[in-house]
């Protein structure tokens, strides 16, 4: 089966002196440098931009420049994700700003992948614009249920089958799957935690997760509440902080409910639910 290399190119740089993109290092573009990096793996390579730097990616690399379809109704990465599926079977990915990544790091991703696979560092917290996936509907999933609102995390909780593995697994450099914001990280780059071993997600976490958003959308606001709870749970007794929190900004979007649930980022709200 044919890999598709995939690289994620819709930002605009907001944090970035000019278009990061473009940025020169070591005598190419950053974005030319992920393209080369995952070309040494896929059989093909497309980079996805957005609308708006669509006309700024255009011959930075060299490789097919694809846009992201605004038909389906969602935004950021996941749109870029979403767009990738269906142009493939298999896609590995990665953000256009990773500076430090290497091919051979991402292959022995795409070795150890399945379903849909992405790192973890140490913290909990996961690289999400990295990642290795065979299950593409996911992503698919995400933009329709979720919409305007979704994010690739929606598609890791939707995923049967979601594997996160260890940054450590992967390289002896965790800052290979760190983004670059600002010029002078470059001297300074983030060192981020270098991650455990591997954690497979039970499938029972996804099922939660899709008859939360069935429960939203027939407005079962006690189901999808309860839902969440318990998916909360399973992410957390696993140490995946990161997806903890975005459970947590979910419960704070539900209707209707007497709600104390904290955590660092989370939300505390006091409603009767009769």
């Amino acid at each position: 089966m044919d890999l598709l290399g995939v690289v994620l190119a819709g930002g605009i740089s907001k944090r970035f002196n000019g278009f990061k993109l473009a940025y020169k290092l070591r005598g190419k573009p950053l974005l030319a440098h992920v393209a080369d990096e995952l070309s040494t793996v896929a059989s093909d390579v497309v980079i996805v931009a957005s609308p708006q730097t669509r006309r700024l990616v255009e011959g930075l690399a060299g490789y097919r420049v694809v846009t992201d379809s605004q038909s389906l109704g969602c935004g950021g990465p996941l749109r870029g994700l979403a767009t990738a599926s269906m142009i493939a079977d298999t896609i590995l990915y990665a953000p256009g700003d990773a500076a430090w990544i290497r091919g051979e790091t991402m292959a022995r991703l795409a070795r150890i992948g399945s379903g849909v696979t992405t790192p973890i560092w140490g913290d909990g917290f996961l690289p999400m614009l990295f990642g290795y996936a065979e299950d593409l509907k996911p992503f698919i999933d995400a933009c329709m249920l979720k919409g305007w609102s979704g994010r690739p995390s929606d598609a890791y909780r939707l995923a049967e089958d979601l594997r996160l593995v260890g940054v450590s697994l992967l390289t002896g450099d965790p800052r290979e799957f760190s983004t670059l914001n600002r010029v002078d990280q470059l001297e300074a780059p983030p060192t981020p935690l270098p991650g455990r071993g591997e954690i497979r997600v039970p499938q029972r976490a996804s099922y939660l997760y899709k008859s939360v958003l069935y429960s939203l959308a027939n407005g079962d606001y006690i189901s999808a509440y309860l839902g969440l709870i318990e998916e909360a749970s399973i992410y957390g007794s696993l140490g995946v902080e990161h997806i903890v929190r975005h459970i947590a900004e979910d419960l704070c979007r539900v209707q209707g409910y007497i709600l104390v649930y904290t955590v660092p980022g989370g939300c505390q709200r006091h409603r009767r639910l009769f």
